[in-house]
């Protein structure tokens, strides 16, 4: 009878742990990047597509506004607006200031009335007030305007948006070497209750695909070209307004995609477009 010797042969169980562990290790990392990205892109979501409305309460929960008067706490409205931080008002008490601004980002500009707080400029040529890249903005109780024409070739507004996100409210916006409000590129803007005056160009312009505007229970007359102009894709929604004396039509409307909703609009000595 023959007897057989079996050997049992096993592998080392260190190195399979070791082997299992740099797979987990693997898996970890991979996931961790993933998830990573995943947030990285979320986030980018929330700042592009999250509603304006919500936008500024989130930041000032980060840091609360203040409130800068002119002239109390600054003796100019631009120096106001330069120290302001996002967020802010500038509160600007009744006077006649000679100013020409700009700003980025959120910032309120307020007035005490139209017939009392005047923000003008001589220079025709440019914007009395410049805004840009803008979220959660108003502007409101005050008039803005030039005080000289120089015919000059270059057109521009008294006050001119670039992807902004605004309400423009109880405003007089008037006498433009231009136009009254330029608005353009992209951004979703409220205008109301203004009066929008003996501008040279149209009284509100608004261009490219990407604007949309909404014009409520505004006066807008005696304007040199029309009285409010879409173009280039612009879209809106103009609403309980008058019109009233305007050279060219009332509502001008052109351009490929351009759309534009109008109701309950009065006329007088100005064409309907």
């Amino acid at each position: 009878m023959t007897n057989y010797v079996v050997v049992m042969k096993s592998g080392c169980p260190c190195l399979f742990q070791e082997k299992l562990g740099n797979k987990m290790a693997h898996i970890k990392k991979r996931t961790i990047i993933s998830l990573t990205m995943l947030l990285f892109v979320v986030l980018i979501g929330i700042v592009l597509l999250w509603p304006e409305k919500y936008y500024l309460p989130l930041r000032r929960l980060v840091r609360p506004s203040k409130t800068i008067i002119v002239p109390d706490d600054c003796k100019t409205v631009w120096q106001a607006v330069s120290r302001a931080e996002y967020g802010d008002t500038v509160l600007i008490k009744e006077g006649i200031y000679e100013a020409m601004f700009e700003f980025k980002g959120c910032l309120n500009i307020i007035g005490e009335g139209i017939d009392k707080t005047f923000i003008r400029s001589e220079y025709s040529n440019e914007s009395v007030v410049k805004i840009y890249n803008c979220r959660g903005t108003k502007i409101s109780n005050l008039t803005l305007e030039h005080t000289t024409k120089n015919n000059s070739v270059k057109k521009t507004g008294v006050l001119f948006v670039q992807n902004g996100f605004l309400d423009i409210v109880n405003c007089r916006i008037r006498r433009a070497d231009g136009y009254g409000i330029f608005i353009r590129q992209r951004g979703k803007i409220n205008v109301r209750n203004c009066i929008i005056e003996e501008n040279s160009g149209s009284g509100i312009i608004l261009w490219e695909k990407g604007v949309f505007v909404k014009i409520r229970n505004c006066k807008i007359s005696n304007n040199g070209e029309y009285g409010i102009h879409f173009d280039q894709g612009a879209r809106g929604l103009v609403e309980n307004n008058t019109f009233e004396n305007n050279r060219l039509d009332a509502i001008k409307i052109e351009g490929i995609d351009t759309k534009v909703t109008t109701n309950n609009n009065s006329f007088h000595k100005s064409k309907a477009g």
